[in-house]
């Protein structure tokens, strides 16, 4: 388990809109980024039905339908732990965080 802080949050329009999460580590100074497709969609119940409305949840904010919100605003500077797991690329060996891992750290009284 890795733990680090969210430094910057960005979305990209092309090829697909998504929105990049990085994530200084604590134990050094690398940065690790994370994306996932930008909608934040529900189910009718209310429940998260998109990727990122999902990681939202699970960094315990609250986001209602139709609401504006700045990603950036709420989670630059948040403290979070994660898995990562490594993938062999033609241009060598990278550290990819495993989805679905990413949740608030829970600092040590």
């Amino acid at each position: 388990m890795h733990t680090g802080t969210i430094v910057k949050v960005e979305r990209r329009l092309k090829p697909f809109d998504y929105t990049d999460f990085h994530i200084k580590l604590d134990n050094n100074e690398q940065i690790v980024k994370w994306d996932t497709p930008s909608d934040i969609t529900f189910t009718e119940d209310g429940e998260p039905s998109t990727k990122l409305a999902k990681f939202l949840r699970d960094l315990k904010i609250d986001v209602q339908i139709g609401e504006d919100i700045d990603l950036e605003e709420m989670l630059v500077g948040r403290r979070v732990q994660f898995m990562t797991r490594n993938e062999t690329h033609a241009k060598g060996v990278f550290a990819k965080i495993v989805d679905g891992t990413i949740v608030p750290l829970q600092e040590q009284k």
